[in-house]
């Protein structure tokens, strides 16, 4: 049995580590070469957090025409009300090649956010792949 994940998964960074006071989008993720994505959010401490939501966005080009992702495209759901301290995931099956993580801002104050993009099923195996064991 291979249990090695760590090889057989890419991870990008999508929304950075910050306190977010305000919304904002994250890195663009380039899904080409990948056959499953799942978006990965992590909340720290929060002031009004609960009036933050995570919305995941999809673009045929890298750099424009981002849109939000059709409920049908997802698999869980994405947070609509974060918690201080919390992990939420969902998985991504739509057909877009690239995708982006965006915090969307309330009447809340701040939430420490990040959001990470794992992706699998890769046409090639990560950069820094060793087969050591």
């Amino acid at each position: 049995m291979n249990r090695d994940i760590l090889n057989q998964t890419g991870r990008n960074e999508s929304l950075r580590p910050a306190v977010y006071a305000a919304s904002a989008s994250g890195e663009t993720v380039d899904l080409q070469g990948t056959g499953s994505a799942m978006v990965v959010v992590s909340v720290g401490a929060t002031v009004g957090a609960e009036d933050y939501s995570i919305e995941l966005q999809e673009s045929d080009a890298s750099g424009s025409g981002f849109t939000a992702v059709a409920a049908g495209d997802l698999i869980g759901t994405e947070p609509t009300a974060l918690e201080a301290d919390t992990v939420y995931s969902f998985g991504y099956r739509g057909s877009k090649r690239y995708i982006l993580v965006r915090i969307v801002a309330g009447a809340g104050t701040s939430a420490a956010t990040c959001g990470v993009v794992i992706t699998g099923e890769l046409a090639q195996s990560p950069s820094g792949f060793s087969v050591a064991s």
